[in-house]
This record gives structure tokens, C-alpha cells and sequence, in this order.
């Protein structure tokens, strides 16, 4: 799945609306529109570039994380959602730990759109 549409359906789950403006401001093309998050409308939004933006996606969505030698694995609320990504060193584990939160995240909302199904 693309990154466009990963982040697309992690701001769907965790409430924030988006909108795309295509011009990267501060390394996002994303600005929230709506209440935002905690920060507000207004501000970028790219929790697979940003540190504080996949930091407050896991927390508002309980997803937990669990550190290997060489991969990072999260689960969301209880469930046991996999997803993971494979680091290579040490500077590379902090953008997978960014992508599988957002990963995550896109379970946990296929899940509940599912269980809305039944």
C-alpha cells in the first residue's frame, strides 16, 4: 500500500481529518483541517516522518509495541493485529517502528470496519 493512502486510513481511525495540499510544509504535504489533534487544525500531520505525530497516533489508539533484534511488532487494544517491520541497524528502527505504528493503525480500522459487518 502506498503512503498516501496508509496515512489516508490512519487519520480516518484516530478522527483527524486531512487534507492533502501536495507542497511539503515542515516535511509533511499533509495539514489537518477539522479539531486536528492536540495541537489543532492547521498543522502537518505524517506519523511515518514524525516522531511526535506516530508517538501521539499510538498512544490515542493503545497500540503497544514489542522490540526484536532486527524487527518491531505492535498490537492494538487487546487484539493481536500484527504487523512488523525489519530493520537492518539501529538507524533504521526508528522509521520502521514510525511505519508499523501507522500499519497498525490500518489494521485496527480494517478490523473494526469488519466486525461492523457481521
Amino acid at each position: 500500500m502506498k503512503d498516501r493512502k496508509l496515512l489516508e486510513l490512519a487519520a480516518k481511525v484516530a478522527g483527524i481529518e486531512l487534507d492533502w495540499n501536495g507542497i511539503p510544509a515542515n516535511g509533511s504535504p499533509w495539514r489537518m483541517t477539522g479539531e486536528g489533534d492536540d495541537r489543532g487544525p492547521a498543522d502537518t500531520w505524517n506519523p511515518l516522518t514524525d516522531d511526535g505525530d506516530a508517538l501521539r497516533l499510538a498512544v490515542k489508539l493503545r497500540i503497544n509495541l514489542e522490540f526484536y533484534v532486527d524487527w518491531v511488532v505492535s498490537s492494538c487494544d487487546g487484539l493481536r493485529l500484527v504487523t512488523g517491520d525489519v530493520y537492518q541497524d539501529e538507524g533504521e528502527m526508528t522509521g520502521a517502528t514510525r511505519r508499523t505504528i501507522v500499519r497498525a493503525a490500518v489494521a485496527l480500522g480494517e478490523y473494526n470496519e469488519r466486525s461492523r459487518h457481521r
